[in-house]
Protein backbone atom coordinates (compact mmCIF):
# COMPACT_ATOMS: atom_id res chain seq x y z
CA UNK A 1 0.00 0.00 0.00
CA UNK A 2 2.75 2.13 0.92
CA UNK A 3 4.29 1.66 -2.25
CA UNK A 4 1.60 2.42 -4.31
CA UNK A 5 1.14 6.01 -2.84
CA UNK A 6 4.61 6.62 -3.26
CA UNK A 7 3.94 6.07 -6.46
CA UNK A 8 1.33 7.76 -7.14
CA UNK A 9 3.01 11.03 -5.32
CA UNK A 10 6.18 10.44 -7.56
CA UNK A 11 3.87 10.40 -10.70
CA UNK A 12 1.82 13.09 -9.28
CA UNK A 13 4.67 15.46 -9.00
CA UNK A 14 6.33 14.19 -12.28
CA UNK A 15 3.18 15.97 -13.58
CA UNK A 16 3.83 19.23 -12.48
CA UNK A 17 6.57 20.08 -14.94
CA UNK A 18 8.72 22.69 -14.40
CA UNK A 19 8.50 26.29 -16.43
CA UNK A 20 9.29 26.19 -20.37
CA UNK A 21 8.61 22.68 -20.67
CA UNK A 22 5.95 21.11 -23.09
CA UNK A 23 2.95 21.41 -21.44
CA UNK A 24 3.70 23.84 -19.38
CA UNK A 25 -0.03 24.97 -19.62
CA UNK A 26 -1.30 22.04 -18.21
CA UNK A 27 1.31 21.22 -15.48
CA UNK A 28 0.45 24.61 -14.61
CA UNK A 29 -3.60 24.26 -14.68
CA UNK A 30 -2.59 20.91 -12.08
CA UNK A 31 -0.72 22.65 -9.79
CA UNK A 32 -4.05 25.46 -9.62
CA UNK A 33 -6.22 22.10 -8.58
CA UNK A 34 -4.47 21.37 -5.97
CA UNK A 35 -3.43 25.00 -4.62
CA UNK A 36 -7.34 25.19 -5.04
CA UNK A 37 -8.01 22.15 -3.25
CA UNK A 38 -5.70 22.79 -0.44
CA UNK A 39 -7.31 26.41 0.03
CA UNK A 40 -4.19 28.57 -1.27
CA UNK A 41 -5.72 29.45 -4.52
CA UNK A 42 -9.28 30.70 -5.50
CA UNK A 43 -9.06 31.96 -8.97
CA UNK A 44 -10.17 30.09 -12.10
CA UNK A 45 -8.27 26.73 -13.21
CA UNK A 46 -6.76 28.42 -16.71
CA UNK A 47 -3.44 27.41 -16.86
CA UNK A 48 -2.01 30.41 -17.39
CA UNK A 49 1.16 31.97 -14.44
CA UNK A 50 -0.77 35.10 -13.59
CA UNK A 51 -0.93 37.64 -9.90
CA UNK A 52 -2.94 35.00 -8.28
CA UNK A 53 -0.82 31.82 -9.02
CA UNK A 54 1.95 33.52 -8.21
CA UNK A 55 0.93 34.51 -5.02
CA UNK A 56 -0.35 31.06 -3.99
CA UNK A 57 2.97 29.41 -5.13
CA UNK A 58 4.80 32.23 -2.35
CA UNK A 59 2.32 31.96 0.04
CA UNK A 60 3.20 27.78 -0.21
CA UNK A 61 6.44 28.35 -0.26
CA UNK A 62 6.39 30.62 2.90
CA UNK A 63 4.49 28.75 5.17
CA UNK A 64 6.53 25.62 4.21
CA UNK A 65 9.89 27.14 4.96
CA UNK A 66 11.15 26.91 1.49
CA UNK A 67 12.86 29.34 -0.80
CA UNK A 68 10.64 31.87 -1.17
CA UNK A 69 10.61 32.56 -5.25
CA UNK A 70 7.86 31.79 -7.81
CA UNK A 71 9.57 29.15 -9.41
CA UNK A 72 7.62 25.75 -9.16
CA UNK A 73 10.96 23.60 -8.48
CA UNK A 74 11.21 20.55 -6.85
CA UNK A 75 11.27 21.32 -2.82
CA UNK A 76 7.70 23.16 -3.85
CA UNK A 77 6.02 20.23 -6.10
CA UNK A 78 7.11 17.85 -3.29
CA UNK A 79 5.64 19.95 -0.52
CA UNK A 80 2.29 20.74 -2.27
CA UNK A 81 2.11 16.94 -2.98
CA UNK A 82 2.37 15.62 0.27
CA UNK A 83 0.61 18.39 1.44
CA UNK A 84 -2.55 17.37 -0.46
CA UNK A 85 -1.93 13.14 -0.35
CA UNK A 86 -1.21 13.72 3.06
CA UNK A 87 -3.35 16.33 3.88
CA UNK A 88 -5.13 14.57 7.11
CA UNK A 89 -1.53 14.22 8.92
CA UNK A 90 -1.28 17.90 8.73
CA UNK A 91 -4.92 17.62 10.33
CA UNK A 92 -4.27 15.35 12.90
CA UNK A 93 -0.63 16.92 13.84
CA UNK A 94 -2.34 20.47 14.18
CA UNK A 95 -4.83 19.19 17.09
CA UNK A 96 -3.90 19.71 20.58
CA UNK A 97 -4.14 17.03 22.96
Amino acid sequence: MIIIIILFAFYSVSAIAQDNSPGENESIKYTQELLKKLGNYSSGIDGQRGNMTNSAILKVKEGNGLLVNKDIDMDFRITLMFRYHFKWFYFIKSISF
